[in-house]
């Protein structure tokens, strides 16, 4: 997702969208509708891999992991949206996306610096 709105800055047929009656908001959701689509296919595949070939049990309501699934879709694809939007070349988008990505998840998980040593705000990011 991160390189989707760069790419078409860069190629330049993000102009095309200037002329059409859409407007930003439908262009940015349609963008994104697609990826949401595929993450939750990939979702589904996996969950009915894990169940059926690997036989580990689905406790719980169904429906919550699929809500869950589809909030973290949403989220994610929000998050690489954002990224190329403010992204000028497909280049950025990608570093843009792993370093802001990359850099706090290290930095709060212990893997670094142990989260009981952390304090403050950073304490309850690394402990969330």
């Amino acid at each position: 997702m991160a390189v989707s709105v760069a790419r078409e800055k860069e190629i330049g047929t993000i102009t095309n969208f200037y002329v059409t009656p859409t407007s930003r908001i439908e262009f940015l959701v349609g963008k994104q509708l697609v990826y949401i689509a595929i993450t939750l296919l990939n979702f589904a595949i996996l969950t009915a891999l894990v169940v059926t070939v690997l036989d580990v049990p689905l406790r719980g309501d169904p429906m919550t992991l699929v809500f869950g699934a589809l909030l973290y879709a949403v989220a994610a694809t929000g998050y690489g949206l954002i990224v190329s939007t403010l992204a000028s070349t497909q280049v950025t988008a990608v570093f843009a996306a792993a370093i802001l990505s990359v850099m706090p998840t290290l930095q709060f998980s212990g893997m670094i610096t142990p989260v009981s040593s952390l304090e403050g705000a950073a304490h309850i990011m690394g402990t969330l």
